[in-house]
């Protein structure tokens, strides 16, 4: 979980010097690399004390990440007890799809 962790410690920093553009794009780039234990791990992490980028995280990886993988960050999330996480990184990956009729 070094990923998530250093992801979480830069995210956080970054925000607290001001530099919000920065820490949402260093969220946005990590979204493509890191695994869904990682980014859960992820958000969890920034959830402890960063409650704006864990919101920013979720809406990204619900956005961006394979309906599969997105999936699989909501089970984590709900295994590190953030039920509420898990069912909001499916409501935002559920926005993105285009409804069937």
């Amino acid at each position: 979980m070094a990923a998530a962790q250093q992801l979480a410690i830069s995210a956080t920093t970054l925000h607290e010097m001001g530099q919000i553009g920065y820490a949402v794009a260093l969220i946005q780039d990590a979204s493509t690399s890191l695994t869904p234990l990682e980014s859960a791990a992820s958000i969890a992490l920034l959830r402890e004390g960063q409650d704006d980028l864990a919101e920013t995280a979720i809406g990204i990886n619900g956005r961006s990440r394979a309906e599969e993988d997105v999936m699989r960050i909501a089970v984590e999330l709900h295994a590190l007890g953030l039920p509420d996480d898990a069912g909001a990184i499916l409501r935002a990956a559920l926005a993105q799809t285009p409804t069937q009729t």
